[in-house]
């Protein structure tokens, strides 16, 4: 045996290995579309075809709004992408291209911002917010319009 048909061979076993680690990978999840079509209360292994039905879907839809919220988050996560964007790239090329008194220590202390983890300023802002009403509405989420990564990232991207 060549080479040649030893690495081909060697990659066929690799690829048939990583196919069956995906599929095995996949199977909670096909387990899940399958229940999702079953109208039993019991879960268990055996599906029979014929019992599959939409109807879970219609009343999840009919019964608990999933379209509104489907649609809240399309915009908190579009918008939330868009002016995430427009906020870093403004701060990153004030940061990068422009020089003025501070610069160093605002850059800083932005910086500053990827030692903490977001989990600590969570709390301090859910009780903020709640303070002042704005809980449940799309102003709670201008907080993270921006992000110390993003602003860093387009900086160094402005400077090269």
């Amino acid at each position: 045996m060549s080479r040649r048909a030893k690495k081909n061979a060697a990659r066929a076993v690799l690829g048939a290995v990583l196919l069956a680690m995906a599929l095995f990978a996949l199977l909670p999840f096909v387990y899940m579309g399958l229940v999702s079509l079953t109208q039993k209360t019991v879960l268990d292994l055996r599906f029979d075809p014929a019992e599959f039905s939409f109807k879970n879907y219609a009343r999840v839809f009919s019964n608990f709004n999933i379209g509104r919220n489907l649609l809240n988050s399309v915009i908190v996560t579009g918008g939330a992408c868009v002016l995430n964007c427009i906020v870093c790239a403004m701060a990153a090329y004030g940061f990068g291209r422009t020089h003025f008194r501070g610069r160093k220590t605002l850059l800083s202390l932005t910086m500053l911002l990827l030692v903490i983890p977001i989990q600590t300023r969570i709390l301090p802002l859910f009780i903020i917010f709640s303070e002042v009403k704005l809980l449940n509405t799309y102003w709670a989420w201008l907080p993270f319009f921006s992000d110390a990564f993003g602003i860093y990232l387009l900086m160094q991207y402005m400077q090269a």
